[in-house]
């Protein structure tokens, strides 16, 4: 599963307990925000870790659509400005989730935020 423009939501079922990695890639101009997404196809209880670094900060948030292609979100938690954050949310209803990340003003040359998540 690669990072995708925003809104471009989709993404797969993660297998639980293992962890998943991702590269987000800013190009050099780029002030686009950058989507990780997976998807719960069932309805369960479950928990998500995850963590990023990044080497600029980062607008970061995660977040929840009920359906692909519909765009009203619950959101977990949004943060300004930060290069690296650690967090747990309890999830567990059928639809998208994304984790996004915005660097809010173009950037000079090619930079990586690097997420690691986890379902359990």
């Amino acid at each position: 599963m690669a990072a995708v423009p925003a809104f471009g939501h989709g993404g797969s079922a993660p297998m639980p307990g293992e962890w998943h990695e991702e590269i987000v890639r800013f190009r050099v101009n780029d002030n686009w925000s950058q989507e990780v997404c997976f998807r719960l196809d069932e309805k369960t209880e479950a928990s998500v870790r995850y963590e990023f670094t990044a080497q600029v900060p980062v607008k970061f948030d995660f977040h929840f659509h009920p359906s692909e292609g519909e765009y009203a979100t619950t959101h977990f938690l949004r943060l300004k400005g930060a290069d690296s954050h650690q967090g747990v949310a309890d999830i567990g209803d059928v639809g998208i989730y994304c984790f996004d990340f915005f660097p809010g003003t173009r950037v000079k040359q090619e930079r990586t935020a690097t997420l690691r998540y986890r379902v359990d």
